[in-house]
């Protein structure tokens, strides 16, 4: 330690026993206040907030055991000896019982083990100071934690609320085409995103997201892509910009903005322009899996996509396909998540599996919803999300 081991009260109307008793723990460097009656003794005590005390009891004018209550009461953690002339067990079991460190009877010989049970004693008080100042931070730090939560939380209610408004209605109907999604988070928010819109008489956009990662910054990532599309769809109707009607200008516009953000954030996407007229979709995939089942003209076929991610590297170049539809059909679409709640081993059978779903029977969303009993999953270890379009005909 620095100059002194401690500070120790001692507590006694014998003054011989007194300059003794400070005599031998100045000499081991403690730091020694003396008081010779009981009123004395408290005052130091409560001023001056000693490590230990030593008080005679059984004296005339000093009741040590008066003070061994009035300490433990007040501060638990100083340790108080007690040294008396009467050598009766009783007042020894008495005081220990009361919370006695220890007992010396007088007069005392050995002071080496005195300055033992002050060395003991300042020891178990300094360890019980520090135990209840790391109690007192960890109280701090749960209550400030226990705060944080709690706004944390509320920040998550408003992110959901945010996000899940900025997801379009379902079942939705545009250009006598019908539309309905699902999006299931893992946790509070959502990585996964969907959208669908009308951009003339004769067009309409939808697309499926998957941002990487979970939570609120994967979150965060899909009110960005919104926003991102939301611009585009001003500078159509604006500016005369058609790049929202050429999905690989999309995802490439996509792609340059993330990189610029550095975020470290990545996604995958399908992005399809339908053609009401001409019976066409156009579409755009960057790395969406499992792959789009598309069913027309009585047939499914699986839209496969070997593009890059969005917003990984800088000169990822994506294809643009262009098929036709028959008057009824349907696309049906997933994000990854789905692959960790199917039964089947290999990826090669869950992708069976879904394919087999789809075309036996109608092509439904309500069927597909049902048969995945999505409506009774409880914290997926990843974001579903699930689009279908589909047209009667």
């Amino acid at each position: 330690m620095s100059d002194s081991e401690g500070v120790i009260l001692v507590i006694d109307d014998d003054a011989e026993h007194l300059e003794a008793m400070a005599f031998c723990l100045r000499k081991k460097a403690y730091q020694v206040l003396c008081a010779n009656n009981l009123a004395d003794g408290l005052a130091l005590f409560r001023s001056q907030k000693p490590e230990l005390i030593i008080c005679a009891s059984n004296a005339p004018l000093l009741d040590g055991v008066q003070l061994l209550r009035t300490v433990v009461n007040e501060s638990v953690s100083t340790p108080v000896i007690l040294s008396s002339h009467s050598a009766e067990r009783d007042d020894l079991m008495k005081a220990l019982r009361l919370g006695a460190l220890d007992y010396f009877i007088k007069p005392i010989d050995d002071y080496e083990m005195v300055e033992h049970a002050v060395r003991r004693g300042v020891e178990r008080a300094r360890l019980m100071h520090e135990n209840q100042h790391y109690r007192l931070e960890l109280e701090a730090a749960n209550k400030t934690l226990t705060e944080r939560l709690r706004l944390m939380k509320e920040d998550q209610e408003a992110g959901r609320f945010i996000q899940f408004k900025m997801l379009p209605k379902s079942p939705l109907e545009i250009l006598g085409c019908r539309v309905e999604s699902k999006i299931i988070p893992s946790l509070y928010l959502s990585g996964d995103f969907v959208d669908c819109f009308q951009l003339n008489e004769r067009y309409m956009v939808f697309y499926l997201a998957d941002v990487s990662g979970h939570g609120s910054s994967s979150a965060f990532v899909t009110i960005l892509l919104k926003m991102l599309i939301t611009d585009l769809r001003r500078d159509f109707s604006r500016q005369n910009d058609h790049t929202l009607m050429h999905p690989a200008q999309v995802l490439q516009r996509i792609n340059e903005q993330l990189l610029q953000l550095e975020l470290g954030k990545h996604l995958t996407m399908y992005y399809g322009v339908l053609d009401v007229e001409a019976d066409t979709l156009t579409y755009s995939a960057a790395a969406h899996y499992p792959p789009p089942i598309l069913c027309t003209d009585g047939y499914s076929t699986v839209i496969e996509s070997t593009a890059l991610p969005v917003g990984i590297f800088k000169d990822a170049q994506y294809n643009e396909v262009s098929v036709s539809i028959s008057k009824k059909f349907s696309l049906v679409m997933f994000t990854d998540g789905i692959m960790e709640v199917l039964p089947q081993e290999s990826l090669v059978e869950k992708e069976q599996f879904l394919l087999n779903l789809v075309n036996n029977g109608d092509k439904s969303f309500q069927r597909i919803n049902a048969e995945l009993k999505l409506d009774q999953i409880v914290g997926a270890p990843d974001d579903i999300g699930l689009l279908v379009v589909s047209r009667a005909g």
